[in-house]
């Protein structure tokens, strides 16, 4: 079974259990409902007809907010929910991603330096200065990884804590790991491409209590492109804190056009 495949089923799986003893089709179904597969995190291909009518239709919506729980919805849509929330076409699919599921991965990511100046670059799109693709080629840039399991598992036995995630354009990707070895916790960001080498990245680690901003310089390593690390202290104390359902945020410093949006 393919990735796609298996998202579908997954998807599947939890429109099913939205309704218990679902029938063939989910009661809350209508003709003019998009077929499932089209319900990927950011519903790509869609008709301006589809648009529109899963705007207003609860199943739609309840689909939209499951499909988030598979993949979180990306940092433009995230954007454009909190620059104007009552026009956001999916409002109500945000509502459940964010109050009903919960979400503390996108309420931390929302706090991020570079979620703000999403908004900023946003505002520019709307006032007709910047383009949307624009704004969505730079979120493809950005890496984020999320870590929700408790501090008291942080230490002790068991498989060591680490958390990783990759820019969606696959040029960047940040873990955060716990270094049994020396009893540190590291930070580490790589990149597939070897010209990045000598490049700088700024990473932001957000918790509910804790807002840290750390730079890692990524050197060459030859076939296997480049890399960087930071050691960010011992697996104890302050750290614990910090790292405590984290949400790690990474980004290119000398993305200009983000930088100065």
């Amino acid at each position: 079974m393919s990735e796609e495949e298996d998202v579908i089923a997954e998807l599947q799986a939890l429109v099913e259990r939205e309704v218990e003893d679902t029938p063939g089709r989910h009661p809350l179904r209508t003709d003019r409902c998009p077929p499932l597969p089209a319900f990927d995190s950011r519903r790509e291909g869609w008709t301006e007809n589809q648009r529109q009518h899963a705007s207003t239709c609860p199943y739609c919506q309840r689909t939209i907010a499951l499909s988030w729980r598979i993949a979180c919805p990306d940092l433009p849509q995230l954007a454009e929910y909190r620059s104007d929330p009552e026009g956001f076409p999916a409002k109500l699919a945000m509502g459940l991603h964010l109050e009903r599921d919960g979400c503390q991965r996108c309420e931390l990511v929302m706090r991020s330096w570079c979620f703000r100046k999403q908004i900023t670059w946003l505002t520019l799109v709307h006032a007709g200065q910047k383009k949307m693709d624009e704004l969505r080629v730079l979120a493809q840039g950005v890496a984020v990884a999320y870590h929700a399991r408790p501090t008291e598992q942080f230490a002790g036995p068991g498989e060591p804590f680490e958390a990783r995630g990759a820019s969606e354009n696959g040029e960047l990707t940040v873990t955060l790991l716990e270094d049994t070895a020396s009893n540190r916790f590291e930070l580490v960001v790589e990149s597939r491409d070897r010209a990045n080498a000598g490049k700088i990245v700024q990473v932001e680690l957000i918790s509910n209590e804790n807002r840290w901003e750390v730079e890692v310089t990524l050197g060459d390593r030859g076939e296997y492109g480049s890399s960087g690390a930071r050691t960010l202290g011992e697996i104890s104390g302050e750290f614990r804190d910090i790292f405590r359902g984290c949400a790690i945020v990474a980004r290119w410093k000398d993305e200009a056009p983000l930088a100065e949006a």
